[in-house]
């Protein structure tokens, strides 16, 4: 195993070490792996949004909001990351801001993307305006 100074990390083979451990529910190894290659490239937005759906699997709303709109702010037309925000804010009960990012995500992504229709679906929970 590498350690987080040693330049030869292989990001994208830590990134899907990350990814399994975060499938098996293993989140405290997950993190650590995602954290790892944040150190590496800070602007890693996939890894961004693992670390942040760990903490909210864990409880850590707040962080994983922080960490949100960090893999945002790196890729800021990832609908993904958007429906995620979205779905975030809905567990919070920020109902105005979740719709907000759920029809962003129809802007960005196209009507035959899974992300689209699950955007479509989350709206559909909110009273019409």
């Amino acid at each position: 195993m590498e350690s987080a100074g040693d330049e030869s990390l292989d990001l994208e083979e830590c990134f899907r070490q990350a990814t399994e451990f975060k499938i098996n529910g293993q989140y405290d190894e997950a993190m650590a792996k995602f954290r790892l290659i944040l150190e590496q490239d800070a602007n890693h937005a996939r890894a961004r949004l693992g670390l942040a759906l760990c903490c909210n699997f864990t409880g850590l709303f707040e962080e994983s909001i922080e960490e949100m709109l960090k893999a945002i702010d790196s890729d800021p037309q990832w609908a993904e990351a958007h429906l995620q925000l979205g779905k975030a804010y809905c567990m919070l009960g920020q109902y105005d801001e979740a719709r907000e990012e759920f029809n962003l995500v129809l802007k960005l992504a196209p009507a035959d993307d899974p992300v689209h229709a699950e955007a479509v679906k989350q709206l559909s929970y909110f009273p019409s305006e």
